[in-house]
């Protein structure tokens, strides 16, 4: 079901699931007040520079952001103390993946077409993360081996690429299965907002 709003109209306090495709704003202020919020996707956030309002998201669990090309940091994701699914795409000039080191509940990492990832040892204390796809993001150190000592790791996907110390191949034969599909985020989403802007 979707039905398109403004962004006036978040005035919703119970709402559990949001869509946005095509946030105009370069903070997300007018978010933070749908405390309830378990899931929210944005899509086509062309002017997004900010995620620092989602400290005010406590319940958030499962967040999508593609095609935010002016974002360059990933601050406020650290205070995301429940989230278990992140899906980060097109973000092209993020300077700092620090924020991801405190992701404590996440179980389920997905980055495609994000700019480069300098080690995926700012990754390998993630005590629950279960599933990482990596798509084209490059990893600048090259070491792939490191996500055999990830504690919960079952999944992952990367591109094999020049440099890298582990292919694909290998990474399908220490784990249970490679996984090569789409990832589903699938929460019941009958209940979901989609907002156009």
């Amino acid at each position: 079901w979707e039905k398109c709003y403004s962004v006036s109209d978040l005035n919703f306090p119970a709402l559990k699931h949001l869509k946005v495709i095509g946030w105009a704003d370069d903070e997300l202020e007018s978010v933070a007040p749908l405390e309830m919020l378990t899931y929210l996707d944005l899509v086509d956030s062309r002017n997004l520079k900010s995620l620092k309002a989602l400290r005010c998201l406590p319940s958030l669990r499962t967040l999508l952001v593609r095609g935010a090309p002016k974002l360059t940091s990933l601050e406020g994701l650290q205070s995301l103390k429940h989230l278990v699914v992140l899906h980060l795409e097109g973000l092209r000039r993020i300077a700092d993946y620090q924020a991801l080191r405190d992701l404590e509940s996440i179980m389920g990492l997905v980055m495609r077409g994000c700019a480069p990832i300098p080690s995926l040892a700012l990754l390998s204390t993630l005590p629950k993360l279960e599933f990482l796809a990596l798509g084209d993001c490059k990893i600048d150190d090259g070491d792939t081996v490191l996500v055999k000592t990830f504690p919960a790791l079952k999944k992952v996907m990367f591109k094999n690429k020049r440099g890298y110390n582990w292919k694909s191949k290998e990474a399908k034969d220490h784990f249970e299965e490679l996984y090569t599909g789409a990832p589903d985020f699938s929460e019941s989403l009958e209940s979901a907002l989609t907002i156009r802007l």
